[in-house]
C-alpha cells in the first residue's frame, strides 16, 4: 500500500503541522485500547534478564519537571513512569534531551527511554544519543548492543535503559499481538511511513555520485525521444503542448491521435520521482486526467494483461507504468518505451 493511501495519511498533514504529535496520540490510543499491544511493547523492550513491569496505560504530552513535555509516557499499575517514548521522525535531538529524559523514569526496577525513528536515521541518531552520556555527564551508558532491529544500551549502575527502534519494527510487533487493532495500526503505519518519505535522510557517498543526475537526465531525454518519435509517426501530437520540469520530475504533455490524425485525448508522459519512490517499479509513467472522452476504469481493465505492470488509480488520474528494459542501449530502450506507449494509444483508439 502506498503511504498516502490511507485516511490518516491524507488528512492529518492537511489539518495540522504537528504530525509527529498526531502519530504519538494515535499510538497512545492503540496502547490504551489493547492490553495485548501493551504487553507486546513490554516484551519488545524487555531484552536480556531484566523485564519491564506491565504497562497499564499511556498518556501523551506529559509535562514533566522544569516544564519539559514528554511525547508519550506509559505507566505501570502503581502509576510510575515505566516507559517514555520519544517520537523522532526528522526533528533534531535536543541538547541533553536523552540524559534529561532518563531522569524522568521511575527508579524502582527497569524503566526504559525508547526513541522511535526511521531506520535510515538510526546510525546517526544513536551517535548523538550516546554522546549526551559522555564526560562530564554523571550518567554513563554501558555497551551498545543490537537486539533484532533495536539498538539498546543500559545506564551504568542503575535500572534504566535507552533503546532505539524503527516505526516498522514497533508497529509490526503490535500488529502481531492483536489482530483486532489491524485497521488502526495500518492507518498509523501509513501515516508514519508518509513522514519517513517526506524527510531528508542522511546522505551517503553513493548519493552524490554523478551517476544519479546523469541517469535522471537520460530519463528526461527518453521522454522527449518517445514524444518526438510518436509525433513523427503520426499517432501522437505535441502541437500546442509543452514540456514542464517540476519538483516531482519531468513531464511532457502529449496527445493521442486516431488514424486520421485527429486528437482523441490529452495526457502526459511523466518521469515521476514520487511514483517511482512509492511503487519502486519504473520512473516513466503515462498520466491520464480523469476528464477525458474515454472510460479510464475500462482502460485500466484492458491494460491488465499478463506481462504488463498494473496501472495505478488516483481520484483524478490514471497512471500507466512504462517498463524499461535492463541491460540494453538507448535506442533499444527508446524502442521499448515507444512501443508500450503506442499500445496504450491503440487501445484508446479502439475505445473511442
Amino acid at each position: 500500500m502506498a503511504s498516502d493511501h490511507s485516511l490518516l495519511a491524507h488528512l492529518v498533514p492537511k489539518l495540522t503541522r504537528g504530525v509527529e504529535d498526531a502519530v504519538t496520540d494515535a499510538l497512545a490510543f492503540i496502547l490504551n485500547e489493547s492490553k495485548p499491544c501493551r504487553d507486546a511493547l513490554v516484551d519488545m523492550v524487555s531484552v536480556g534478564d531484566r523485564r519491564l513491569a506491565s504497562v497499564a496505560n499511556a498518556r501523551t504530552q506529559v509535562v514533566a519537571s522544569e516544564g519539559e513535555r514528554l511525547d508519550l509516557v506509559a505507566y505501570d499499575t502503581a502509576g510510575s513512569n515505566r516507559l517514555i517514548i520519544e517520537s523522532k521522525f526528522w526533528a533534531p535531538l535536543q541538547d541533553g534531551q536523552a540524559r534529561r529524559y532518563v531522569g524522568h523514569l521511575a527508579d524502582d526496577g527497569l524503566a526504559v527511554l525508547l526513541f522511535v525513528a526511521p531506520e535510515v536515521r538510526h546510525e546517526t541518531l544513536w551517535v548523538k544519543i550516546a554522546r549526551q552520556f559522555e564526560h562530564p555527564s554523571e550518567l554513563k551508558l554501558g555497551s551498545t548492543r543490537q537486539v533484532g532491529n533495536m539498538i539498546v544500551a543500559d545506564v551504568v549502575n542503575g535500572d534504566k535503559r535507552i533503546a532505539l527502534m524503527g516505526w516498522d519494527t514497533l508497529l509490526a510487533g503490535l500488529t502481531n499481538a492483536d489482530s483486532s487493532m489491524d485497521a488502526n495500526l495500518q492507518q498509523l503505519h501509513c501515516l508514519a511511513l508518509a513522514q519517513d518519505e517526506a524527510a531528508f535522510a542522511p546522505l551517503h557517498a553513493e548519493d552524490l555520485n554523478a551517476t544519479v543526475p546523469r541517469r535522471l537526465m537520460a530519463f528526461n531525454r527518453l521522454v522527449d525521444g518517445v514524444a518526438s518519435r510518436g509525433a513523427g509517426e503520426g499517432w501522437m501530437t505535441n502541437k500546442g503542448l509543452r514540456a514542464v520540469p517540476g519538483r516531482d520530475g519531468y513531464l511532457r504533455f502529449i496527445g493521442f491521435c486516431d488514424t486520421d490524425g485527429e486528437r482523441l485525448i490529452e495526457l502526459a508522459l511523466y518521469v515521476s520521482l514520487k511514483r517511482w519512490a512509492d511503487l519502486g517499479t519504473t520512473p516513466l509513467w503515462l498520466r491520464i486526467w480523469h476528464k477525458q472522452a474515454i472510460d479510464l476504469v475500462d482502460l485500466k481493465h484492458r491494460l491488465a494483461e499478463p506481462g504488463w505492470l498494473p496501472a495505478w488509480s488516483e481520484p483524478n488520474w490514471l497512471w500507466v507504468p512504462i517498463e524499461l528494459p535492463l541491460g540494453v542501449e538507448y535506442e533499444d530502450t527508446l524502442d521499448s518505451a515507444t512501443a508500450q506507449v503506442k499500445r496504450v494509444r491503440d487501445i484508446v483508439v479502439e475505445m473511442a
